[in-house]
């Protein structure tokens, strides 16, 4: 866990510099220790793990200062450049922009729940996995759609902090309750009443500026003034710009929800609202669109490996599927291959294995990633060479169904 920590505050610190559009050049460090009850290999660890974030994003930790504390503290002063002509271009959102967010909500609530021991471990651990990732895929993928702005969402919550952008730009916003995301089990925790004080804090904040609708449950509220360590960035982009966004989003193994909407009127307010739109929401699942009957949590995805159940239904096989649909999940996220290579790599092995949802799933994928037709017959020939008649038969017969239109509703990928 201290090597968590280190990565954690480390990526919490840089990611106001990739909300900016900026490139991170340096770090200092300021750390409180309890040195006297604490063993000092648990700094270590921290500060190790705060080096292999700054390592993965080529920060130079430049120095720093020290001090006997009570508690431990750890924060880091970043440095680093922006191209002026971005950061004019990326200050202006407008009326009629899509709201998306990159990650998940709830890390407040689920840490909250550690600290006074009612622990929600699948939660916690996706919120620890989220939480320690960087903010520059995003960011890159914002500045290659053209957004017309950014903020990432930290310790004043999503309300707080689209409130403050709202109230400097004369602006309001549309926000659909039902498609705001949230990690595995933050709403059970919610009901349950797990609320940290902070949330009140950023509720006082807020004040009279969020507006919300009937029908609106009270675990929405809750969960947009829930504060965020190291949270994802809240993007303002024009519809007609709006699937370059998901699809620049996931070809980099980050996730994009469409949680709302800019308006002119009323000024310095935000609408939560279950009156959602429809949009295309591109996640390293595949495209869905946004329902205002479907909440995009975490294990609420559908694909061709079943629904990833939340293991709080007390079912050990919807446990079992769950955990197994996550680990797909993981196995075609970026890593040291691409997404695209992975996805075509995946695409010739359910060819060689012939399961039909699979290809369609990964088929409907890969075109949706730019992936050509030549392309994936290039791989189903590679497993047709491995498996012989038997597989050839089975891609033909596929490639028929497709050309005669047979396969219109295949499932989203999950692997």
């Amino acid at each position: 866990m201290p090597v968590h920590f280190g990565r954690i505050c480390a990526a919490n610190c840089l990611s106001d510099i990739y909300a900016m559009g900026g490139k991170p050049l340096t770090a200092l460090s300021i750390v409180g220790f309890p040195i006297d009850t604490i063993h000092p290999n648990v700094l270590y660890h921290m500060l190790d793990g705060a080096m292999e974030t700054f390592e993965e994003t080529s920060v130079a930790l430049i120095g720093g200062h020290s001090f006997k504390d009570n508690e431990i503290k750890l924060g880091f002063a970043i440095v680093g450049v922006i191209d002026p002509i971005l950061a004019q271009e990326l200050d202006k959102p407008q009326p009629g922009d899509i709201l998306v967010l990159t990650k998940p909500l709830g890390t407040g609530i689920l840490t909250f729940a550690r600290q006074i021991g009612r622990t929600y471990e699948v939660g916690l651990n996706q919120a620890i996995e989220a939480m320690c990732r960087l903010n520059n895929s995003a960011a890159e993928a914002m500045i290659a759609a053209g957004a017309s702005g950014a903020v990432d969402i930290t310790g004043f919550g999503l309300f707080g902090h689209l409130i403050r952008l709202l109230r400097q730009k004369q602006l309001g916003a549309r926000l659909f309750a039902n498609q705001i995301p949230a990690f595995d089990q933050v709403l059970e925790a919610i009901r349950a009443g797990v609320v940290p004080g902070a949330t009140e804090r950023n509720r006082e904040f807020v004040g009279e500026d969020l507006i919300v609708d009937n029908g609106v449950d009270e675990e929405w509220i809750w969960l947009g003034y829930d504060p965020q360590t190291s949270g994802g960035l809240l993007i303002t982009i024009s519809p007609n710009k709006l699937d370059k966004l998901l699809h620049e989003l996931v070809s980099r193994g980050d996730q994009g929800f469409v949680i709302g909407e800019l308006t002119e009127e009323p000024p310095a307010k935000i609408i939560l609202t279950t009156q959602a739109k429809k949009f295309r929401t591109y996640s390293t699942l595949g495209y869905y669109d946004t329902d205002m009957n479907t909440n995009p949590n975490v294990s609420d995805q559908k694909c061709c490996c079943g629904n990833g159940t939340s293991s709080t239904t007390g079912s050990q096989a919807l446990t079992s599927q769950k955990i197994y649909v996550d680990f797909l999940k993981s196995v075609a996220s970026a890593g040291v291959l691409d997404p695209k290579t992975k996805e075509l790599i995946l695409l010739a092995l359910v060819i060689m294995a012939r399961c039909e949802p699979c290809i369609q799933a990964h088929y409907k994928k890969a075109t949706q990633m730019g992936i050509s037709q030549a392309e994936i017959d290039e791989v189903a020939w590679c497993a047709i060479a491995m498996g012989g008649a038997p597989v050839m038969m089975f891609y033909n017969e596929f490639k028929k169904k497709l050309e005669n239109g047979e396969l219109t509703n295949a499932p989203s990928a999950c692997c």
